[in-house]
């Protein structure tokens, strides 16, 4: 697996003085497999919430992760150029279904209610990254990488 890459962003602050901001990005396989597992725990989250195992609070830190990790996967693909626009829905339309969700009791009726609809918003971020890997590895080709 290839180490994170720096990209650096280069600004001044109030008094003109440059400050450099170097901000980590993962590579493409290491990020996704970072969202996929995320995407995991927080249906996971979800489950045990329906039993009332972890609190509502542990099902919306699951969900943060969610959105960090999809973020480091925009930002890896993005350092490539490679696109990714039509996955820009992915958190609002988790988040309106987890806010659904856990607005209703935590029960496994409930939630087994909105799962099939989780299911969904994920399969299609997947079918997304799927169609990813085509423009990824022309790219590392192109650069002469490894891929991984």
């Amino acid at each position: 697996m290839s180490s994170p890459k720096h990209s650096r962003t280069d600004s001044v602050d109030s008094a003109g003085r440059p400050v450099h901001n170097i901000r980590t990005v993962r590579d493409v396989p290491s990020s996704v497999s970072a969202l996929l597992e995320a995407c995991r725990r927080m249906e996971a989250s979800l489950q045990m919430w329906s039993s009332s195992q972890v609190s509502e609070s542990e099902v919306s830190d699951a969900f943060v992760t969610v959105g960090n990790e999809f973020h480091a996967t925009m930002a890896a693909f993005a350092q490539l150029g490679i696109d990714t626009t039509e996955m820009n829905s992915f958190l609002t339309d988790l988040r309106g279904l987890l806010e659904e969700c856990l607005s209703e009791d935590p029960t496994p009726q409930n939630v087994n209610y909105l799962m099939p609809q989780a299911r969904r918003i994920i399969a299609s971020l997947l079918a997304s990254l799927r169609n990813k890997q085509p423009a990824y590895w022309s790219t590392v080709r192109r650069s002469g990488g490894s891929g991984y």
